[in-house]
């Protein structure tokens, strides 16, 4: 991943002041609706299974281009970005039914008809890759596993309504920016904004239903953010088919940066080959 130099120019005051001269505190990002991309990192081979990853906080998968060095080569890879339509419009912003439709959509759409369908997902694209695993469970399809780097904390049901204050959202999305390396000078910074009120919107339905995908969590061992045995034992709660934990020496935003990606590489091929019923493969 690479970081803006100018990151480190910005303190969190800073970015506060320039985000209340910007209007930002006022309320929501500008823009219209998530509308979740596909990006073709890596096409299947004939048969082939393929993985859809889910972006995280930042909105991007740019980080699937460095780890797709690391996969084999007959593996499909497809980055699912948040998207947004510029019409003005925030109506499906907050329909989370419509909202996580989009998402099984995009990722449905990325695999080959037949072959399985292993989906991911980054930090808080952890907690959409569940929902959406669930979902194309419901109707009847299969997900053959759930790979999930570093994820987020899943929601507590008895905490759906954001209590900070403005002065403390303002510091959370200053904060999930320096990590996905975006400045608030950056064109890029309103969105961070948008991609947390879409991802605060598919938590609030997040069942608590155990799939029946296993599910591989990559778990970055090193700084504030690393997740606590607590944490990882309610992921382990959400599948009836087991968890494997693999760690990575890394924080949240080096796990996805050579050369922790390379280590994240390898555990996933261990994973895929190694772990995995052959069928699912």
């Amino acid at each position: 991943m690479t970081t803006d130099p100018l990151i480190a120019t910005f303190t969190r005051a800073q970015a506060e002041l320039l985000e209340c001269l910007l209007g930002e505190a006022a309320g929501p990002a500008p823009g219209g609706p998530c509308r979740p991309e596909r990006v073709d990192i890596r096409r299947a081979a004939a048969g082939g299974c393929t993985l859809a990853f889910i972006h995280g906080a930042g909105g991007g998968t740019l980080f699937l281009h460095q780890l797709a060095r690391h996969l084999p080569p007959n593996l499909g890879l497809v980055g699912i970005n948040a998207g947004f339509a510029e019409d003005g419009t925030r109506s499906v912003l907050q329909d989370a039914e419509a909202l996580i439709d989009r998402y099984v959509d995009a990722v449905c759409a990325g695999g080959q008809p037949g072959a399985p369908l292993h989906i991911g997902g980054y930090s808080s694209g952890g907690v959409i890759a569940l929902e959406v695993a669930r979902r194309i469970e419901a109707r009847g399809d299969r997900v053959a596993s759930l790979t999930l780097i570093d994820p987020a904390r899943l929601p507590v049901p008895e905490i759906r309504q954001d209590t900070r204050l403005p002065k403390e959202s303002l510091a959370r999305r200053f904060e999930i920016a320096r990590l996905a390396g975006i400045t608030p000078l950056s064109s890029l910074y309103p969105t961070v904004a948008r991609v947390q009120q879409a991802i605060a919107t598919i938590a609030a339905i997040v069942r608590a239903d155990a799939v029946m995908a296993p599910i591989h969590l990559l778990r970055a061992t090193q700084g504030p953010e690393a997740l606590p045995a607590s944490e990882i034992a309610r992921w382990a709660a959400r599948t009836s088919s087991g968890m494997r934990v693999s760690e990575v020496a890394a924080d949240h935003a080096s796990i996805i940066a050579e050369p922790a990606i390379a280590n994240v590489g390898a555990a996933i091929v261990n994973w895929l080959v190694n772990s995995l019923p052959l069928e699912t493969v």
